[in-house]
């Protein structure tokens, strides 16, 4: 007897056996965020948020559930704008080396809504630009 079993279903099932155990250790990523955020790279950054009166966006280490639509698609972070958050899946991640181009893919974000665009209606060319900018 055969069973159908779609591939779609397969995938989502994978994605979330995958997702429900912690692959790093979230102090040790904590801690890699904050040498980060206080390195060289970034200084420009911080600077230009403190000229603009913006506060920095918070970064929360979370354990996200493989049922949100940003997991299901596969994304291991997100921005919002709307309370300033960068929100990173500590179960997606594989490795301590992702940390870093991940927290600064999310500041990318996280500049271009709140300094690069913010006197402009955000506009899908916008989002392009920023999303290749983030991808790098």
């Amino acid at each position: 007897m055969f069973i159908y079993f779609p591939e779609f279903l397969f995938k989502t099932f994978k994605v979330y056996i995958n997702s429900s155990f912690p692959k790093i250790n979230k102090e040790k990523a904590e801690s890699i965020i904050k040498y980060e955020i206080t390195s060289e790279k970034y200084k420009d950054y911080i600077k230009e948020f403190k000229e603009n009166k913006i506060k920095l966006p918070t970064v929360n280490l979370e354990h996200c559930s493989g049922t949100s639509i940003s997991n299901f698609l596969g994304f291991n972070s997100s921005y919002s704008y709307l309370d300033n958050k960068i929100k990173i899946c500590i179960n997606q991640i594989n490795n301590y080396d992702e940390v870093p181009a991940i927290l600064n893919k999310e500041l990318i974000y996280a500049y271009d809504n709140l300094i690069k665009y913010k006197d402009q209606n955000i506009s899908l060319n916008n989002h392009a630009c920023t999303a290749i900018r983030a991808c790098r």
